[in-house]
């Protein structure tokens, strides 16, 4: 595993796979050689691909295009996922993601990655008269008559193998609003002191400021959780979302790219 950390240490920024190479989520990596590896793909839930190193072993890109197309095509087909992510350490993958992705539409992307490190605002003093801000527990996931309870219990396992695995590894916030769910903000990737935010304002309730209350009260409970550093990454196109992490006290520390994969038709 520390030939593993050496190898993706350019992508530290990327939480998820730092959690997984410090054995705090489950993943699966695939190496040119299993003592001293020169390249790898690290995959996070079939869903996010890390790859690093020299991407000129013509035997491991063999098996990377076996990968995707017999096993993780057919496996997303089946979750009827039409999309996933590519991120790699330098250009040099650029030239090869063609054949070991076959078929695939590949399309460039700009991503931002941010951190915070203090709290700036005091989410208590932003609330809007008759909106509740709850945290996440058992007492608030029985109450089964909330709307979008189920969309918050999906969102909880996006990142954790289970409801039950988020609530003993990660926390997070929402906002209530008559009876419905009207937003959330969960911590991802929890590892250590570091941790990273995911936050979704359902579509009425958004423009409303309701994402930088769920924000700096997740941000208030990690720093007093323990937390020193609290990343979040976003496209760079989605202006919004750059707006809400600068306003609520984050920091740009890098801009990088990224592939968005279109899963071909069988």
């Amino acid at each position: 595993m520390e030939n593993l950390k050496f190898l993706f240490e350019g992508m530290g920024n990327h939480l998820g796979l730092h959690a997984m190479l410090h054995g705090c989520i489950s993943g699966e990596v695939l190496v040119d050689h299993p003592e001293s590896p020169n390249a790898a793909l690290a995959c996070i839930n079939q869903r996010r691909f890390f790859l690093a190193g020299s991407p000129g072993n013509a035997a491991l890109n063999d098996r990377l295009r076996f990968f995707f197309k017999e096993v993780l095509f057919s496996n997303a087909r089946e979750r009827q996922a039409q999309t996933f992510l590519v991120y790699y350490d330098h250009g040099g993958w650029q030239a090869v993601l063609g054949d070991i992705l076959p078929g695939a539409g590949l399309i460039q992307a700009e991503r931002q990655y941010y951190t915070c490190t203090e709290l700036r605002n005091n989410w208590r003093d932003m609330l809007s008269p008759g909106f509740e801000l709850r945290f996440i527990d058992r007492a608030l996931l029985e109450k089964q008559e909330l709307k979008n309870i189920d969309v918050l219990a999906e969102e909880m396992c996006s990142e954790r193998n289970s409801v039950e695995d988020f609530l003993e590894n990660s926390f997070g916030v929402c906002v209530l609003y008559e009876g419905e769910i009207a937003g959330m903000c969960l911590s991802e990737y929890n590892c250590l002191d570091r941790c990273e935010v995911g936050i979704i304002t359902m579509e009425a309730y958004q423009r409303g400021g309701l994402a930088t209350v769920m924000a700096s009260a997740l941000i208030e409970h990690a720093l007093e959780s323990g937390i020193t550093q609290i990343g979040w990454h976003c496209y760079a196109r989605n202006l919004a979302s750059v707006a809400t992490a600068l306003k609520v006290g984050f920091v740009k520390q890098a801009d990088y790219p990224v592939y968005i994969v279109c899963i071909p038709p069988e």
